[in-house]
C-alpha cells in the first residue's frame, strides 16, 4: 500500500502534505463521509489555499537582513481612495527599481495596502536588501515617514500571515483596484510542487523531520477532504547551525 506526498521547499521552509485517495486509502485511516461544499468552506479553502501560497513566496524569495518596512503619509495629504493609494506605491515601486537596476541589482518585493481602524491608508512593503542602503529607500517615498526594519528570522511564515491578514481587509473592500490580497515583482521564484507515492500504509501521527530540519508543532493540521479522504499537512523549517565559538587562548 502506499500514500500521496507533496512537498514544496521554500528558503528555509519545507511545506509537506500526505494524503489518502481512491487509489491509495487505507484501513487505518478510514474513510470520513463523501459531502457536498458549502459556499463558505469553498470560500475558506480559498482563502487557506492563497495564505499558504504567500507564505511559500515569502520564504522562497526573503531572508534574515532583507527590509521589512511602513510606509504612510504626511497628515492631510493621505489619498482618497485605495485606488490613488494603489497608484502612488506603483509609483515607489518604479523609482526604487531604476535605482535598484542603476546599481547593478533587480528589485525583488512584495507590498500590500492596509486601511487602518481609524481610515488612514498605509503601504507595507518586504524588499531584498544590499542594493540599497535603508536610508535611500525611505527618502525615496517622499510622501511622508517611513518605518524599517530588518528581516531577522529564517522562518518568514508569521510575517507572510501579518501581509495577508492586512492583504485581507483591502481586499473586502469595493474598490476595484484592490481585488487583489497583495502584490509582488514579476521576478520572484514561485516553487512548484514535488509529487510521490511514499511505500507505507499511512503515515505516522507525529511527524519525523528529515536531519538538519525541525517540525513547526503549530502547523500540523489534519482532516477530512470532501470526498472523505483523510489528510495531513505540517511545515519543515531548517534548524540553523549553533554559532562557532572561538576557543583560541586570550593573552
Amino acid at each position: 500500500m502506499a500514500y500521496e506526498q507533496e512537498r514544496i521547499e521554500a528558503g528555509n521552509c519545507i511545506y509537506v502534505k500526505n494524503r489518502h485517495s481512491r487509489r491509495s486509502n487505507s484501513p487505518k485511516r478510514p474513510r470520513g463521509k463523501k459531502r457536498e461544499v458549502s459556499t463558505e468552506e469553498m470560500e475558506k479553502a480559498n482563502k487557506d489555499n492563497a495564505r499558504k501560497k504567500l507564505q511559500i513566496l515569502v520564504n522562497a524569495n526573503f531572508t534574515i537582513s532583507d527590509l521589512w518596512f511602513d510606509l504612510h503619509y504626511n497628515h492631510g495629504e493621505e489619498p482618497g481612495s485605495l485606488d490613488q493609494a494603489g497608484k502612488d506605491l506603483t509609483k515607489y515601486l518604479r523609482k526604487v527599481r531604476d535605482e535598484f537596476k542603476a546599481a547593478g541589482g533587480e528589485l525583488k518585493y512584495i507590498a500590500v495596502t492596509e486601511r487602518g481602524k481609524e481610515g488612514a491608508i498605509h503601504h507595507h512593503v518586504l524588499m531584498n536588501a544590499g542594493i540599497l542602503s535603508m536610508e535611500r529607500v525611505g527618502l525615496i517615498w517622499g510622501m511622508g515617514y517611513g518605518r524599517f526594519e530588518f528581516v531577522y528570522s529564517a522562518d518568514l511564515t508569521w510575517l507572510a500571515d501579518y501581509i495577508f491578514k492586512q492583504g485581507e481587509q483591502s481586499f473586502r473592500e469595493d474598490d476595484a483596484a484592490c481585488r487583489k490580497r497583495w502584490r509582488s515583482s514579476k521576478n520572484l521564484v514561485r516553487p512548484q510542487p514535488k509529487q510521490k507515492r511514499i511505500k507505507a500504509s499511512t503515515w505516522k501521527d507525529i511527524p519525523q523531520p528529515p536531519k538538519g530540519y525541525m517540525v513547526v508543532a503549530d502547523s500540523i493540521r489534519t482532516g477530512f477532504d470532501f470526498f472523505g479522504f483523510h489528510w495531513m499537512e505540517y511545515r519543515l523549517c531548517k534548524i540553523a547551525p549553533p554559532p562557532k565559538r572561538d576557543w583560541a587562548r586570550r593573552e
